[in-house]
């Protein structure tokens, strides 16, 4: 468990209640495909988590199922949202549209365990907007191994890049006269990192021949 002002506070998940006395208006939470992200549910006394919004991927039959798992777990006062996780404009566009149902909320707390990278950065962005005066705290269930219902080369959190895009809601502050800095935090997955690193460099040495051959062209058109 982390607080707003960083803390870190750390217990085992079926002393979560016990060491975690408060009362949550709002509970966020996102299914994948793994049955880690039942986790925190499934050792947390259900009335401590108070309305609890359950997102998942629409476009993975997985994450479906785990979100119908999680509904079940619940009970009431629960929310099944679906998104887009490749399309951000859309889940966007939804998780707000659902969160500011319950802008009144005092305590929120988001369990970040299975969230995508993209999405976790988006919501927790939604979050500023949703809740400027709530008492937001993030929930992690850590895991010893991934996917560990899996073996040999079915075990594995991604498989390649898609897509390189800029996070919805983190523009920067974008100078073309300052050069930019790219930040890796490399984890289990070194080679889609490199893979990243290839398409941006690749990217900028296209953009930096095209502007070269763009000022010669000029260049002799003006002589």
């Amino acid at each position: 468990m982390i607080n707003e002002s960083g803390e870190k506070m750390k217990c085992e998940l079926s002393r979560f209640s016990e060491k975690f006395k408060e009362h949550f208006d709002l509970s966020i939470m996102m299914c994948s495909f793994e049955e880690r992200s039942l986790s925190l549910i499934k050792n947390v006394e259900r009335q401590q988590l108070g309305n609890v919004l359950i997102i998942y991927n629409e476009e993975n039959e997985a994450c479906r199922i785990q979100a119908k798992k999680a509904e079940e777990i619940l009970g009431d006062n629960c929310v099944l949202l679906s998104v887009a996780i490749n399309d951000p404009l859309v889940y966007a566009d939804r998780v707000l549209g659902e969160t500011s149902k319950y802008k009144e909320a005092k305590n929120v707390l988001i369990d970040v365990t299975t969230f995508t990278h993209e999405a976790l950065l988006i919501t927790l962005r939604i979050c500023e907007i949703a809740f400027p005066k709530s008492n937001v705290k993030y929930a992690y269930a850590n895991a010893r191994q991934y996917c560990s219902d899996e073996i040999g080369e079915k075990k594995w959190l991604s498989k390649g890049i898609t897509e390189v895009r800029s996070v919805l809601g983190y523009s920067g502050d974008l100078n073309p006269c300052n050069r930019d800095r790219l930040l890796v935090i490399v984890g289990y997955q070194v080679f889609d990192i490199s893979r990243i690193i290839y398409k941006i460099t690749h990217s900028l040495i296209i953009n930096v021949v095209y502007l070269s051959i763009m000022f010669l062209v000029l260049k002799e058109k003006k002589s």
